[in-house]
C-alpha cells in the first residue's frame, strides 16, 4: 500500500527532480521545434525523420511541460507523483523507439532510397518541378556552329 500511496499522494514541494523535469520537458520543446522548422537536412528520407521526430518532441515535451506548470499551480489532480513518473516512462519508451529506428529502420529506409535514385539535395518540390521519374530525359543541346563572339554579334543584330 505503500507504494499506491507514494503515488497517489500530493507532492508537497518541488524539489530538485521536478526542475530537472521541467527542464528536460523545456529542451525537448525547443530541440523539437529547431528540428520541425530550422534545420535542413540534405537527403529527403532523413529530413523526413528529423521533422516527424520533431513533433514527437514538441509534443512529448509540451505534455510535459503542461503538466508541470499544472503542478506548480497546484491542481488537485495533476499534483500527484503518478503522472509525473508516467509521462517520464512514456518518454523513456519513446527515446527507445527512436534508438532502434535510427539503429535499424533508418539504414534501410536511406539505403532504399538510394537504390531508388533519390539523391541527397533534392527534396520532393524540386524533384516533381525537373522532372517525374517516367519522363524522358531532354534532347541534349546542339554544338555551337559559331563563336561565342559570332552568336553575340548575332543576338545584337536581332535586337536592334
Amino acid at each position: 500500500m505503500g507504494f499506491i500511496n507514494y503515488f497517489t499522494t500530493a507532492a508537497p514541494e518541488f524539489g530538485t527532480l521536478g526542475w530537472l523535469f521541467f527542464l528536460g520537458q523545456l529542451l525537448g520543446v525547443g530541440a523539437g521545434a529547431y528540428l520541425r522548422f530550422m534545420y535542413i537536412e540534405r537527403h529527403p528520407v532523413r529530413q523526413t525523420f528529423l521533422h516527424q521526430l520533431g513533433l514527437g518532441l514538441m509534443v512529448l515535451g509540451g505534455v510535459g511541460t503542461l503538466l508541470v506548470v499544472l503542478r506548480l499551480l497546484n491542481v488537485p489532480t495533476m499534483n500527484m507523483r503518478i503522472w509525473s513518473w508516467l509521462l517520464f516512462l512514456i518518454q523513456l519508451g519513446a527515446a527507445g523507439y527512436v534508438f532502434y529506428y535510427v539503429r535499424n529502420v533508418l539504414p534501410n529506409l536511406i539505403r532504399e532510397a538510394r537504390l531508388a535514385g533519390v539523391k541527397p539535395g533534392k527534396t520532393g518540390a524540386s524533384r516533381t518541378l525537373s522532372g517525374g521519374a517516367g519522363e524522358a530525359p531532354a534532347a541534349p543541346r546542339p554544338v555551337a556552329t559559331t563563336g561565342r563572339r559570332d552568336a553575340r554579334r548575332e543576338r545584337k543584330r536581332k535586337t536592334r
